[in-house]
């Protein structure tokens, strides 16, 4: 009688160890899932940890030189270099949680442009706080299974005129639109992100419209973003434990494909054109709610309209810090 007793207490007590296990693991999905750092030029699904929730800043810096006209490259008369500078914050606030998320952008720019022969350059620039964006993110589908995600999620953003968009040089003169801070108009952007993660690897994509408004009859063209990252964690290779510190590297390709720019609705024959960038990256996660990340993009295709400079590689350096 007491050995039956003690087998059915022992197969009780197995139940609810296992219960209390299945229970955990369970719990745990979600974190192995996020096991996965966010890529660092393409959008994410996520709305949660650092994928969405965390304060985010980083250092940019790229030049644009080189003329090409109508997919040839050419001498450039002027010989023109423009130089960008640029430090940008986003912070976000949960509304919904786990579902939406709001943030604000808020770019500091540092503008130059040098021309001229060697010995007589004439140099133009302009700093500042750059427009700032309203976005919010919305998850719309969620599917986790040990040790894997899929998830979907809706992208939304208003930019606001808060950039100077009238600044004029030594002469008195406007300074070149590319040169000015802000664009004066009010732009919407729409979306939408997926995002699978499997153990190691994980495969986030989206695609984007802006939505350009005209301003002093000018208007920047709308553009089309479309991006892919392919992401891979080096360390730790097996995920066993929530946190746990890792290093992940990144390819990711970013596209745009932008209209011409318009002036009194007119289309701009030196506007407009196509980008993509081929963009590795690596990054580091000390912890669950901390990582430094970086990223060199090189442009590998570029067709613009008429005649524009050449876009060089861009550099990124930036950290993520959790804030709920």
């Amino acid at each position: 009688m007491r050995r039956a007793r003690a087998v059915r207490f022992r197969r009780r007590r197995g139940r609810l160890t296992a219960c209390v296990g299945l229970a955990g693991l369970l719990a745990l999905w979600p974190n192995l899932a996020q096991g996965q750092g966010p890529p660092i030029n393409t959008e994410n699904a996520f709305v949660t940890g650092l994928n969405g929730a965390a304060f985010r800043t980083f250092f940019l810096a790229f030049d644009r030189r080189g003329l090409q006209a109508d997919g040839t490259n050419v001498t450039d008369p002027l010989r023109r270099d423009v130089r960008v500078r640029g430090q940008l914050f986003i912070l976000p606030y949960e509304l919904v949680s786990n579902r939406l998320v709001v943030m604000a952008v808020l770019p500091y720019l540092d503008k130059t442009l040098e021309m001229g022969p060697p010995g007589d350059r004439r140099r133009l620039s302009v700093n500042g706080f750059g427009d700032v964006a309203i976005a919010a993110k919305l998850g719309i589908f969620q599917r986790d299974r040990p040790d894997q995600t899929t998830r979907a999620a809706l992208f939304g953003r208003v930019k606001l005129p808060t950039g100077t968009d009238d600044t004029v040089g030594p002469d008195g003169q406007l300074l070149p639109k590319p040169l000015q801070l802000g664009t004066g108009s009010t732009d919407d952007s729409a979306g939408i992100i997926l995002t699978h993660s499997v153990g190691p690897v994980a495969l986030s994509g989206d695609v984007s419209y802006d939505f350009n408004t005209t301003s002093q009859d000018f208007a920047v063209g709308d553009v089309l973003h479309y991006d892919v990252a392919f992401g891979y964690r080096v360390l730790p290779r097996i995920y066993r434990t929530f946190p746990a510190k890792q290093i992940n590297l990144y390819v990711e390709a970013n596209g745009t494909w932008s209209r011409h720019d318009t002036l009194a609705s007119r289309p701009l024959a030196d506007s407009g054109g196509r980008l993509l960038l081929l963009s590795p990256g690596v990054q580091f996660i000390p912890g669950a709610g901390f990582l430094v990340e970086t990223t060199y993009q090189i442009p590998v295709w570029q067709e613009f309209n008429g005649a524009q400079l050449e876009f060089q590689p861009t550099l990124k350096v930036g950290i993520r810090w959790l804030l709920f």
